[in-house]
């Protein structure tokens, strides 16, 4: 913003705007700007649409619950002086998005924070874009059901196999006693 104020580019035609962002990328950003992102150097966009297209591919390449994730952990370190404390906590609200966060959102990220089954946690900080609410406690429940059946299955294979070699034993021993 300070150099489109300095420089006045602001006020000049949406293709020079994008002309003076596209000379001062480099050459490996054109390149993912270009053939992965989908925006080319001869593009119609405006240059906040170019702008808003990068932010949302970043975005993307994150899930925003782990930025969430990792404020909720944030704790001021030993010998960490108040101000730098709040300074790296300020900056991670930001890149939360907090300000945008409503209580759905508070509650699924709670979830993750809280739940004690990491294996659930990481396949939610996984997921892209983040799950809302409904599908975080999806998951939890289909993970935490899969677990106890699971449970149950190695459970009963081992009563089986007890209850049958039981079985076959109680048969020899009164196979030879007839």
């Amino acid at each position: 913003d300070n150099y489109v104020k300095v420089t006045g580019l602001g006020k000049e035609p949406r293709e020079k705007q994008v002309s003076v962002f596209f000379t001062f990328v480099e050459k490996p950003l054109v390149k993912r700007l270009s053939y992965i992102i989908g925006v080319k150097a001869d593009t119609t966009l405006t240059l906040n649409q170019v702008l808003e297209k990068i932010r949302a591919y970043l975005r993307a390449q994150q899930n925003v619950i782990v930025d969430r994730h990792k404020l909720v952990r944030r704790v001021q370190e030993e010998g960490e002086c108040f101000e730098d404390y709040l300074l790296a906590l300020t900056e991670m609200a930001d890149q939360a998005d907090i300000d945008d966060m409503n209580a759905d959102q508070w509650k699924a990220t709670l979830i993750v924070h809280g739940i004690n089954n990491e294996d659930t946690r990481k396949e939610l900080l996984s997921k892209t874009p983040e799950p809302d609410l409904a599908e975080t406690i999806r998951i939890c429940r289909a993970n935490a059901v899969g677990k106890k059946d699971s449970s149950r299955i190695k459970g009963t294979t081992a009563s089986v196999n007890a209850n049958a070699r039981g079985r076959s034993r109680s048969r020899s021993k009164g196979r030879g006693h007839s």
